[in-house]
C-alpha cells in the first residue's frame, strides 16, 4: 500500500500537521512515517508566465500587440522558492505516492496554489481535501477523520484559476495600453490597472475630488441659555424655514446681528416642551475578517494589512483563534458545544471571567443571530479556539486577540438602553433645539470598558410628566459662535473596507449588506493587499487616518472618464464580476462564461484606450481664465493648465501651471485662485519623502509659479527647489 503526500501551504502549519499525527521523522524538505509524505509550499511557488516569456515580440510595450489573449496560460517557478518547488516536483514522481492531500489554507487562494503545481506537473494522482477553520491539533485530527473528496473543491479551483487569469489580463492589457498612451518624454510612470484596485481607488479619487474643490465658508450659530424650574440648559437655534440640511447654521452675519437684537429685546418667558424616548442598541454580530479589520482601525489604527497578518498570526502561531480569512458572520448550529466549550476554558482569565460567567448559560444553537447553517460559508466567524494566550503575547496580536474575545462574549448581553431626549424651546417665533444622548442600562457595551450608566442626564421639563407640554422657561442669556465650513473627511482604512464589501454602496445595517447578496469587490483575504498595492504604487498616500488620492491617481481617473472607460473604473460592474466568480465556484455557471465576459471587457478597455485622442479630451470645456502674460485664453491638457499659445510647435507664450506641484494636485479652486487673487488660500503639500507642510502657491512678478512654505511664526518663504528634496530643512 502506498502513502498519501500531504501539501500544506507553510512550514509552521506542515509542522502542526505532524504533530497532531504523530509524524516524527523529518528531513530537510518534508515529513515522513508509513502512511504520509508530509511537505510544504511557502505561499505561491508558481506564477504566469510574463508577456515576453510567451513571445519575444511583447518585450517591448507596444498597443498594436494589445490585446494580449494567451491561448492558454502556464506557468513558471518563481526564483526565491525555486529549491521548495523542486522538492515538492521530487515527492510527487515518488512511486510509492499514490493519494494527494491538499492541507493549503480553507479557501479560493489556498486551493490555487495547491492546484498550481497539479497544472504545471500535470498530475493525475488522486486528491483529498483537508478543510480546517482552527489549528488545534484535535482539530487537524478532526478533519484527517472527514477528508473530502477532491471532485467536490473543482468549482472552487475553477473559480480560483479563473479570478487569476482575469486579474493576470486586465493587469497586463490595462496596464500598458493606459501607460502607453498616458506616458511622455518627461513623464515616464507606469499606470497600473487591476480588476479589483482601479475601481476601489476610484472611490477615494472621487473623494479627495470633492475636497480639492471645498471652499471654506464662514457661519454662526445662536445659543440660548435657559432656566427650567430645577436646572438650566443650552439651546441652538433652530430655522425649519432655511434651505440649508443644518437649520442651525447662518451665512450672514447681517442675520445673526439681526435675530440677536431681535432675541434681546424679546420677552424673556419661553415655553419648552419635550420629547423622551428609549433606543436599544443591540450587540453587534462576530466577527468575519473585514469587519475585524474595520474594527481594528477604528479602535486602535491598525492598518487592514496589520490587522490580518496579526490574526494569521494567532491563528497558525498561536492556535488562539479559529481561520481569520472568512467572509462569515455566523456559526454551524452544530458548534453551540463547541463554543462553550471554548469560552469555558478562558474563563479561567481574570480579566474576562464574569463576563464569561454570564453568558454561558445563555449560549444556545436556537440563536439564530449567532447560529445558521444558511449563512456559514466555506468558512464561519472568528472565534477563540480555547487556547489561553501565552504570557509573552502583546502589541498587535494581543490588541486583536481581545477584541476577537470580547466581540463573541458582547454577542450574548443584552441590548445597550439609551434615553434620546429632543427639548424644543420657543422664545416668540424663534425655535431653539436640545438634543441628548444618554446612556441608561450598559448592556453588551459594558464587555469593551468600564460603562457607568450616565444618571447626570438632562432633566426631565417636569416630575410630573414624561413628555410634558408647554412649560414655562426663562431665557437668560444669547450668545454666538463662529464656523467654518468644512470638506467631507478623507475615506479612511476602515471606510473603504466597507465600501469594497458593499460594492461602493454607504449600506448602515447587516439587512441591507444581506441584501446586496454578498455583492461586493475583492475578497476578506485580498483587500488589505489591494489597499497596500494602491499605497506601493503611489495612488494612494496615508494621511492624518485617512486616505489621500495623489496627482498620479487623479490624473489617471480624469483620462479613463473622459475616454468614458465604465468597465474599467465601475464597482459596481467589479461587483458583477465577483458574483460570477462565486457562481463558477458553485457550478452555477460555468469558467468559459466568466473568461468570456474577461476577454470583452478588456477589449472593450484596449479599443478605447487606443483610439482616444489627446486633444479630444479637453476640447469641449470651457476657457479656464486669461492668460496672466497675454491675456489669452487658459486651457486644460493632461499634465497642465496652459496658455493656448504655449504649444509644443511654435510656442508663443511661455505661460503653464503644471497639475502636480510638490506632490499635490492642482485643482480648479486653486486655478482660479492663482489667477483671479495671485496666491491659493494655504493648502497642503508634501516634500518628496512624504511629510507634509502647509504652504500657498502664488503667482510671482514674472507670472510663473512658486511655492511658498509657512514657518512656524507665521510667515512665508519661497520653498526652493534644491530644499523640495526633504522635510529636515
Amino acid at each position: 500500500m502506498g502513502k498519501k503526500l500531504i501539501i500544506a501551504e507553510k512550514p509552521s502549519v506542515a509542522q502542526d500537521i505532524a504533530k497532531a499525527l504523530g509524524i516524527k521523522n523529518k528531513e530537510a524538505d518534508h515529513y515522513e512515517d508509513d502512511d504520509y509524505v508530509l511537505t510544504w509550499t511557502i505561499g505561491h511557488l508558481l506564477e504566469f508566465k510574463d508577456p515576453e516569456d510567451i513571445d519575444k515580440k511583447y518585450k517591448a510595450w507596444r498597443l498594436k500587440e494589445l490585446p494580449i489573449l494567451p491561448p492558454k496560460f502556464e506557468y513558471k517557478v518563481i526564483s526565491r522558492t525555486k529549491d521548495q518547488y523542486a522538492a515538492i516536483k521530487k515527492l510527487l514522481k515518488r512511486k510509492d505516492i499514490d493519494g494527494l492531500i491538499n492541507a493549503c489554507d480553507a479557501g479560493r487562494e489556498g486551493e490555487l496554489i495547491f492546484r498550481e503545481i497539479l497544472y504545471k506537473e500535470k498530475t493525475k494522482i488522486p486528491i483529498q481535501r483537508l478543510w480546517l477553520s482552527s489549528m488545534t491539533s484535535e482539530s487537524i485530527r478532526n478533519g484527517f477523520a472527514n477528508l473530502l473528496p477532491g471532485e467536490e473543491l473543482e468549482g472552487l479551483a475553477d473559480a480560483a484559476r479563473n479570478r487569476a487569469e482575469s486579474d493576470w489580463l486586465i493587469g497586463i492589457n490595462g496596464t500598458r495600453a493606459i501607460t502607453k498612451r498616458l506616458q511622455s518624454r518627461t513623464q515616464r510612470t507606469v499606470f497600473s490597472i487591476g480588476r479589483v484596485q482601479t475601481p476601489t481607488l476610484g472611490m477615494v479619487v472621487d473623494r479627495e475630488l470633492e475636497i480639492l474643490a471645498h471652499t471654506p465658508e464662514p457661519y454662526w450659530k445662536i445659543h440660548g441659555s435657559f432656566q427650567a424650574s430645577d436646572h438650566s440648559y443650552q439651546g441652538t437655534l433652530f430655522r425649519e424655514n432655511t434651505r440649508d440640511e443644518n437649520k442651525n447654521r447662518i451665512f450672514d452675519q447681517g442675520e445673526v446681528q439681526r435675530l440677536l437684537d431681535q432675541l434681546t429685546k424679546s420677552n424673556k418667558v419661553a415655553h419648552a416642551d419635550e420629547t423622551r424616548k428609549k433606543s436599544l442598541q443591540y450587540a453587534p454580530s462576530l466577527f468575519d475578517l473585514t469587519t475585524l479589520q474595520r474594527e481594528s482601525n477604528q479602535r486602535f489604527g491598525l492598518s487592514a494589512i496589520r490587522t490580518l497578518q496579526s490574526a494569521q498570526r494567532l491563528y497558525e502561531q498561536h492556535k488562539l483563534i479559529t481561520y481569520p480569512r472568512t467572509d462569515s458572520k455566523h456559526l454551524p448550529q452544530d458548534y453551540e458545544p463547541v463554543l462553550k466549550e471554548a469560552l469555558g476554558k478562558l474563563k479561567s482569565m481574570g480579566d474576562y471571567k464574569n463576563h464569561i460567567t454570564q453568558i454561558l448559560p445563555k449560549i444556545s444553537k436556537d440563536n439564530k443571530k449567532i447560529f445558521d447553517d444558511k449563512k456559514v460559508s466555506d468558512h464561519f466567524a472568528i472565534i477563540p479556539t480555547g487556547q489561553i494566550p501565552p504570557a509573552s503575547l502583546r502589541d498587535d496580536d494581543a490588541k486583536v486577540f481581545d477584541l476577537i474575545l470580547k466581540r463573541v462574549i458582547a454577542a450574548f448581553f443584552p441590548p445597550a438602553e439609551w434615553e434620546v431626549v429632543e427639548r424644543t424651546t420657543r422664545l416668540s417665533n424663534l425655535i431653539f433645539k436640545t438634543r441628548g444622548k444618554f446612556l441608561k442600562f450598559p448592556g453588551w457595551t459594558a464587555v469593551f470598558g468600564k460603562v457607568e450608566e450616565d444618571n447626570a442626564s438632562l432633566p426631565p421639563l417636569s416630575s410630573e410628566n414624561v413628555n410634558p407640554k408647554e412649560i414655562p422657561v426663562t431665557a437668560s442669556d444669547f450668545s454666538t459662535t463662529d464656523h467654518q465650513t468644512k470638506p467631507p473627511a478623507r475615506i479612511g482604512e476602515a471606510k473603504l473596507l466597507s465600501l469594497m464589501e458593499y460594492a461602493g454602496k454607504q449600506l448602515e445595517s447587516e439587512e441591507q449588506h444581506e441584501a446586496m447578496g454578498g455583492k461586493g469587490i475583492g475578497t476578506p483575504a485580498t483587500r488589505a493587499d489591494i489597499i497596500e498595492n494602491l499605497i506601493t504604487k503611489e495612488y494612494l498616500i496615508r494621511s492624518g487616518g485617512g486616505l489621500r488620492a495623489t496627482a498620479k491617481s487623479i490624473r489617471l481617473f480624469d483620462v479613463l472618464r473622459r475616454v468614458d472607460i465604465k468597465s474599467l473604473s465601475s464597482v459596481e460592474l467589479t461587483a458583477d464580476m465577483e458574483v460570477l466568480l462565486k457562481q463558477v465556484q458553485t457550478g452555477q455557471s460555468t469558467s468559459q462564461e466568466y473568461m468570456d465576459r474577461i476577454i470583452d471587457y478588456i477589449s472593450e478597455v484596449v479599443q478605447q484606450v487606443r483610439d482616444f485622442q489627446y486633444d479630444e479630451l479637453y476640447a469641449n470645456d470651457p476657457d479656464l481664465g486669461s492668460c496672466p502674460l497675454c491675456k489669452n485664453a487658459i486651457r486644460e491638457n493632461l499634465y497642465a493648465y496652459s496658455c493656448i499659445l504655449n504649444r509644443v510647435e511654435d510656442p508663443q507664450c511661455s505661460f503653464v501651471i503644471h497639475k502636480e506641484l510638490s506632490k499635490r494636485y492642482t485643482d480648479y479652486q486653486s486655478l482660479k485662485e492663482l489667477l483671479n487673487d495671485g496666491m491659493t488660500r494655504e493648502i497642503e503639500f508634501r516634500f518628496p519623502d512624504g511629510k507634509p507642510f502647509l504652504g500657498r502657491l502664488v503667482l510671482n512678478a514674472e507670472k510663473t509659479i512658486e511655492i511658498e512654505r509657512k514657518m512656524e511664526d507665521g510667515t512665508f518663504v519661497i520653498q526652493k527647489r534644491s530644499e523640495e528634496h526633504t522635510s529636515e530643512l
